[in-house]
Order: C-alpha cells, then structure tokens, then sequence
C-alpha cells in the first residue's frame, strides 16, 4: 500500500497546467481559476480573449491540479502570492494603461485588465 505523504504532490495532472498566451503589443489579462479548479475551467475564455488580441496567463494556484494531498495542504495565502507575483509577471510583460475588474457576461468570470 502506498503511503499519501509519499505521492509526488509536485507533479501537475495532464490537462491542468498554465495557461500562458502571448500577444506582442498587446494589453494583457489574468484570469484566476477558483477554489478546487485548474486554469482549465477557463480555457474557453481564454482563447477568445487571445483571438480578440489579447495576451491571456492563467496560472496553477498552488496545490490545484495535482493530488487530494497537495491539494488540501495548500493555504490562502500561497494562493493569494501566487496571484499577485502572476499580475506582478503580467505588468512586466505589457504596458499597464488601466487595471480594473471585469467579470465576463457569459461564464461569470472574473478577470483583471491590465
């Protein structure tokens, strides 16, 4: 029998990693999966905002994606960094002309144009 705390908690499920779409000179958006999910959940929207020329990052918050065990030994607050050194990487990556909060009509998203 195969003792959880001896699972590969670091390895990411096929299916549930980053989503990172880059758009020379474009304005960039960062969609945060929620609690439990993976960036997969916003892999739709994500290519639509590319086609419409938009650069899209959707990072693997900490412990999603991978097994119960990492999962449940994850906290908030590594969610919340990851978060913010994501929008931290977006705002080096584009130029920031505005930033505010924008909730998709269609799926209820929540997404941040920078």
């Amino acid at each position: 029998m195969v003792d959880r705390h001896d699972i590969d908690t670091g390895r990411v499920i096929k299916g549930a990693e980053t989503i990172d779409m880059q758009e020379e000179g474009s304005h960039g958006v960062l969609l945060l999966h929620g609690f439990g999910d993976t960036p997969q959940t916003l892999s739709v929207l994500a290519r639509r905002l590319h086609k419409s020329g938009y650069s899209v990052f959707a990072p693997l918050l900490p412990g999603h994606g991978r097994t119960m065990y990492a999962f449940t030994r994850s906290r908030a607050d590594e969610w919340i960094d990851a978060a913010r050194r994501s929008l931290l990487e977006m705002r080096g990556r584009h130029i920031l002309k505005q930033s505010h909060d924008v909730v998709h009509p269609e799926v209820g998203h929540r997404c941040r144009m920078i």
